[in-house]
């Protein structure tokens, strides 16, 4: 059994992956995923304030949940 600091770690690299090779859907998903997090008062230039991650790879994971339930 994974521990959560392991999940977080491999979704973490699966956004990370998704920045250097680029795909449609992916990018899609990302655009509506940072309207998002735009739109939260937790966001923290381009960290989230709830969790700490990165949104350039955390809105280009495809497993990635928001800390507030927003998406």
């Amino acid at each position: 059994m994974l521990s959560r600091a392991m999940v977080r770690f491999r979704t973490g690299l699966d956004g990370w992956a998704n920045i250097l090779i680029r795909k449609n859907d992916i990018e899609q998903l990302a655009r509506r995923q940072i309207a998002a997090c735009d739109a939260c008062e937790h966001q923290r230039g381009m960290t989230c304030g709830l969790c700490g991650c990165r949104l350039i790879a955390k809105t280009r994971e495809r497993d990635a949940n928001c800390p507030d339930s927003r998406r």
